[in-house]
């Protein structure tokens, strides 16, 4: 779960704010990440630029976001991780 709200810059609007619920589910095979399925995300923004996603490199699954130009955005997250392994 994602959370934001524009704290300042010269675009926007005066509290402009987001939510993001994103899942997915990503296996690792020789060190590769791997989504298995789609990716879920529900959206609720203020500005259509704003995102938040989930950003695969090598074995690593990240937690992406994107703000808009000349926004001051602050961004908080709560990331629950369950790792499934012999």
């Amino acid at each position: 779960v994602v959370v934001a709200r524009r704290t300042g810059g010269s675009a926007g609007t005066a509290e402009d704010g987001a939510s993001y619920e994103v899942k997915g589910v990503y296996k690792n095979v020789s060190g590769t990440a791997t989504l298995i399925g789609a990716l879920n995300v529900i959206a609720n923004e203020s500005q259509v630029a704003w995102d938040a996603t989930f950003s695969p490199t090598s074995n690593t699954v990240r937690l992406r976001v994107t703000g808009a130009a000349n926004n001051n955005i602050t961004w908080h997250t709560t990331a629950r991780v369950y790792t499934v392994s012999t």
